[in-house]
């Protein structure tokens, strides 16, 4: 009996060794198991971020290309408030960062001179895909307008009847803007001796005379502008304006005979819009109006009715005698502003920015030899990134 123990414990021995073996077998397996899933994770959250990093690299190409010129007109003057042209525009680009990756822009959304760019990062072979958004602000003008009102020729009356005034805020800066500028010291002094000490402390900026070799007292210069400006695409021009624009779709509306006669205009009630509205006669509001943008009479008299309104931007005020000359002179009686309502202008910097979207390069060179003013820029700047749910 005792000669079978031996190979009893044998065989017990053999089937712990094979259990321990297995299990061992198990461990092992998991644990390749293990590093193939962290293998796996590691390579798929790889392709992730150079997916992610895909995707900012086309917000970052498409900042660029806003800011690049075609034909001496930057894209963001040319496809601004186009995204079907600049989607098709940015697919042309070489949008490969390195070998393996693409982006492309799948959304653009505009609001003023901020669009905000959806941007989608692909990898090769993987099926991985990411979107990545952010703003970009355009270049904006930080120097806004050369006065809140500009007399670009001689000044016959500046009145303000019964309880009218006239209030410029400032604007912010270190140093505010003249808040009317005159064509001579001449028609300065004759405007602070008309207003009274407390009239002058609502202007902000004070009163100024414009330099003797000033554009804005060009009639030529404004000729030009206002010929650069009837050729727009979209620009009213004719009698009647249809409507004044507002801030989120602005106008630009020339005033003006078919044959290019001085045309008056009475707007009754109140105007309100946004744009730019030139009037190559006399303009007549009923109440102060609520515009935001640049107004241009080139006729002898701007009168405003009683009331309160509020211009953001600014009015130009150039009597001109024969538009249709060759060589536009200045009127010889001179400009006529009178209001008995109260008018208050706001800085208008931004607002200007957004206007030159409108125009085209010739026009915003004729602005520039009219002003003097070389159109100082904020750099533009892409901000607020984020991710997009849902891949």
């Amino acid at each position: 009996m005792r000669s079978g123990i031996p190979g009893l414990q044998r065989g017990l021995a053999m089937v712990v060794v094979l259990l321990l073996l297995a299990i061992a077998l198990l461990i092992t397996l998991a644990g390749m198991r293990h590093a193939l899933m962290h293998e796996w994770i590691a390579g798929n959250q790889r392709q992730v971020t150079e997916a992610f990093m895909a995707a900012e690299a086309g917000l970052i190409r498409a900042a660029d290309w806003w800011r690049e010129q075609d034909g001496g007109q930057r894209n963001d003057q040319r496809y601004w408030l186009d995204p079907e042209g600049a989607l098709a525009a940015l697919a042309g680009l070489d949008r490969t960062p390195r070998p393996g990756l693409h982006w492309s822009i799948r959304e653009l959304h505009f609001d003023g001179d901020v669009v905000t760019m959806v941007s989608a990062g692909t990898v090769d072979g993987a099926g991985t895909a990411r979107e990545v958004g952010a703003r970009y602000q355009r270049p904006r003008a930080v120097d806004g307008f050369p006065a809140s009102v500009v007399f670009g020729g001689a000044l016959a009356e500046f009145t303000l009847a019964g309880e009218g005034s006239v209030v410029v805020n400032p604007d912010g800066g270190d140093s505010d803007p003249p808040a009317i500028l005159a064509a001579t010291a001449d028609d300065a002094q004759l405007l602070q001796e008309t207003l009274t000490s407390e009239q002058q402390a609502k202007l902000s900026g004070g009163i100024q005379a414009l330099e003797s070799d000033a554009g804005l007292a060009d009639p030529m210069l404004l000729q030009a502008l206002v010929e650069a400006i009837a050729q727009l695409p979209g620009v009213s021009d004719g009698p009647v304006p249809w409507d004044y624009g507002d801030p989120d779709d602005p106008a630009v509306h020339l005033v003006r005979g078919v044959g290019g006669e001085p045309v008056d205009l009475a707007v009754p009630g109140k105007m309100t819009g946004a744009g730019i509205l030139i009037v190559t006669g006399s303009l007549a509001l009923e109440e102060p109006p609520d515009f935001s943008g640049l107004i241009v009479v080139l006729g002898p008299v701007l009168d405003i009715g009683p009331g309160e309104g509020t211009v953001e931007g600014a009015l130009l005020l150039h009597p001109i005698e024969d538009p249709a000359a060759e060589t536009w002179a200045t009127g010889s009686s001179g400009s006529r502003f009178q209001t008995s309502g109260n008018v208050t202008f706001e800085p208008g910097g931004a607002l200007w920015a957004a206007l030159q979207g409108l125009l085209s390069a010739e026009a915003r060179e004729r602005w520039i030899e009219l002003t003097g003013r070389e159109g100082a820029q904020e750099p533009g700047r892409l901000f607020g990134w984020f991710e997009t749910p849902g891949l």
